[in-house]
C-alpha cells in the first residue's frame, strides 16, 4: 500500500479535507460555486477585454472623507 492510502484510510481524514474544502470556499469565495461559475462566464464573455479588476469591491468615500 502507498502512504495515500494508508492516509485516506485513518478516521475522520475525508471529514477534514471536506471542511477544509468548504472553510476554503466560505473564506475565498463568499459567493459559493455560483460566484466562481459567474466570474467564469464573465470572463468566457469579455474574453480579450477582460480586466481582472471586474470584480473587486469599489471603493465610495463622501466628499468629506476624501482629504483623509
Amino acid at each position: 500500500q502507498d502512504k495515500a492510502s494508508v492516509l485516506l484510510a485513518a478516521p475522520g481524514v475525508k471529514s477534514l479535507i471536506f471542511g477544509l474544502i468548504i472553510i476554503f470556499f466560505i473564506i475565498y469565495e463568499p459567493m459559493g460555486l455560483d460566484g466562481r461559475w459567474m466570474k467564469v462566464k464573465t470572463w468566457f464573455k469579455l474574453f480579450p477585454f477582460y480586466k481582472p479588476a471586474t470584480f473587486r469591491r469599489q471603493k465610495m468615500y463622501l466628499k468629506s472623507e476624501r482629504g483623509r
